[in-house]
């Protein structure tokens, strides 16, 4: 379902992607496998216009069974596949989506759980609930801080996934600046993400991220981040040269948060189910840089770049035609908060 080449039969290409779609997802459950911890897994699935999936009854338990039987965990923390539901308190248990969790509580039903013992660690920090692909559904409390693949369930009004309108490609990336706006990166190339202070000249920012996004299959196909390089002075104190991020070269310590004076950044590997590679970018604390922040995912104007080409809006649309309710759109991300 992750990579479109729209030949010349643009429509028929796009019926037979739509059947992709449906076939690796169901409008109730979308399988992700980016190995994320439980907050990253949350912002997710928001920036796909959906939430965490919530498990209400036994049927649908049944159906989310068969759903994961058919998934691979390869790369996922001890085999672990992450639901929405979370203790962030003190042992009181609760669906990320809001959906009431129901009696008796701070358990929920025994159906819900692998054994009679569960949950047992919310004390000693297993806050987070995850199954695995032959536990029929069933759920086990663990750490939130674990690695793993994960479940989104149906989308959710105004989410990322609706977009700002105008096309938008399955693969184009999906920003999300400090405003909590959010917008389709449409033309490829080189984009300043980030720049503190706003307007700087690459050789005096104290931070400056730049992203490469590429169509991958030829123009107007799907488009990704390739590359992210984060340079600047505060980058420079950290690392001679600064970071560099690419598709190519996996190194486990870009799943952590570095901090780059009072501003954080994480770099995330992504892998579609054809096999292209991408990455992802999340930064937070931009209210604490000290610093007007400029680029993309802060102060400046992203109304050029969310625009399709000309060359491409009518097959784009075609394609967003025909792709119906029940797809998962798996695209490389950029997220931006102020907190």
């Amino acid at each position: 379902m992750l990579s479109r080449f729209l030949l010349v039969g643009a429509v028929l290409a796009a019926e037979a992607r739509a059947s992709q779609v449906m076939s690796s997802s169901q409008a109730e459950f979308t399988f992700v496998s980016d190995a994320l911890d439980y907050d990253d897994s949350v912002q997710r699935c928001r920036d796909l216009g959906m939430e965490m999936v919530s498990i209400t009854s036994e049927e649908q338990q049944a159906r989310l069974a068969q759903f994961l039987s058919t998934q691979s965990t390869a790369g996922s923390q001890h085999g672990y596949i992450r639901v929405g539901l979370h203790s962030p308190g003190s042992c009181d248990w609760q669906w990320t989506d809001g959906n009431a969790f129901p009696d008796p509580p701070n358990r929920g039903p025994e159906w819900l759980w692998i054994s009679a013992g569960e949950p047992n660690g919310c004390s000693s920090n297993e806050k987070c609930a995850m199954t695995r692909t032959d536990w029929n559904g069933k759920l086990n409390d663990s750490k939130c801080w674990y690695l793993t693949y994960f479940v989104c369930g149906a989308a959710t009004a105004g989410g990322a996934g609706a977009g700002a309108g105008g096309a938008a490609a399955v693969g184009d990336p999906h920003l999300q600046n400090i405003h909590g706006e959010r917008f389709d990166l449409m033309k490829a190339g080189e984009h300043v993400l980030i720049s503190i202070p706003r307007g700087a000249a690459a050789d005096s920012a104290l931070l400056r991220v730049q992203a490469d996004a590429r169509w991958l299959g030829g123009q107007c196909a799907d488009m990704y981040f390739q590359q992210l390089n984060v340079t600047g002075s505060w980058a420079e104190a950290k690392q001679a040269g600064g970071y560099h991020y690419s598709v190519s070269q996996h190194d486990a310590k870009s799943l952590e948060w570095v901090a780059f004076g009072k501003v954080e950044l994480k770099v995330v590997h992504g892998r579609a189910d054809s096999g292209l590679l991408y990455l992802n970018l999340y930064v937070k604390h931009l209210g604490r840089a000290g610093f007007t922040v400029g680029g993309l995912l802060g102060e400046d104007d992203h109304g050029d770049v969310s625009a399709a080409p000309d060359s491409c809006a009518q097959r784009l649309a075609l394609v967003a035609g025909t792709r119906g309710g029940g797809g998962a759109e798996v695209a490389s991300v950029a997220v931006a908060s102020l907190a």
